[in-house]
């Protein structure tokens, strides 16, 4: 839907032309980045859950993670949260352990958009107080989740997800997890992790841009994307579908960027970050919902 009106508010003849004038090249080599984001996510996952067992392989531990995006789609991402029961079916480990690893990894995302805008904001024209908002996020979600009393609520919200419904989860264990991976060793992995992630995502978007014939300086593009993709992250809407459309068009037309252009780098963008993944998530969700541990 959120296309179809974008479409109707635009030239769709220009804007298919110039998504048909891309250079393929280019084009590859961005979905390429998403996809190196995509394995040092599944990294990341491995590292984190070894922290609660060392019975997962990695094979086993990369199909349980890739299976969450099937769910991209789901508000606020929360479907993601599948991988528990199903890695609780196969090894028999709590839920309460391994659902806040599934939310650390999104406390992890947005921290290190975070500092990406903070940083980049010293070096580009644009508004320097927008950064309290991304600030004032991240400050609130530690609080939460360093607050048992706050956690359990949250937990208590997240199980009504009718995906989700049948998890039962031990507040205690799952707070232990969640401290246990803001500590220094897994904080510096986390964030060092998600801030090449969020680097790798944005140099994908830049060679569409750069395919398309888009001119903008790659620091620059670096904060724009992901102040819609932090907005978008936040926004609880599926996929913020919308929001990083809306916002990463708008702010790129700011910066003299032909709106064709614009709107071509926003659908190869979707296609790379929510269609690509979605059906790796699907093959991989296959794979495991056929394959019960023996």
């Amino acid at each position: 839907m959120t296309y179809f009106l974008f479409l109707i508010f635009s030239d769709i003849e220009k804007t298919f032309s110039t998504l048909m004038n891309v250079e393929k090249n280019l084009l590859l080599g961005g979905f390429a980045f998403w996809l190196l984001a995509g394995v040092a996510r599944v990294l990341r996952w491995h590292f984190f859950l070894r922290s609660i067992t060392q019975k997962i392989p990695f094979i086993k531990s990369s199909l349980y993670f890739l299976a969450g995006f099937a769910f991209i789609l789901s508000p606020a991402r929360a479907g993601e949260m599948i991988r528990s029961p199903i890695i609780k079916r196969d090894y028999n480990i709590s839920s309460s352990k391994t659902l806040p690893i599934v939310i650390i990894d999104r406390f992890y995302d947005l921290l290190s958009f975070t500092i990406i805008i903070a940083i980049g904001l010293l070096f580009i024209d644009i508004e320097k107080t927008i950064i309290i908002i991304p600030i004032a996020f991240i400050v609130s979600v530690l609080i939460v989740i360093k607050n048992k009393t706050l956690v359990k609520k949250l937990f208590i919200k997240i199980t009504k997800f009718r995906i989700l419904n049948k998890i039962t989860l031990n507040v205690d264990e799952s707070f232990d997890v969640m401290y246990n991976l803001l500590r220094p060793k897994y904080f510096t992995a986390g964030l060092v992790t998600s801030l090449t992630i969020a680097i790798f995502e944005v140099a994908g978007v830049y060679l569409f841009l750069t395919g398309l014939s888009g001119d903008i300086r790659f620091e620059d593009l670096v904060v724009l994307f992901h102040i819609a993709n932090f907005a978008a992250a936040v926004s609880m809407i599926p996929a913020g579908i919308g929001v990083l459309e809306g916002g990463f068009i708008g702010l790129l037309v700011l910066y003299d960027i032909e709106y064709e252009v614009a709107f071509s780098t926003t659908i190869a963008t979707r296609l790379a970050s929510t269609v690509m993944f979605t059906i790796i998530g699907i093959l991989a969700l296959y794979l495991v919902t056929k394959q019960k541990e023996t």
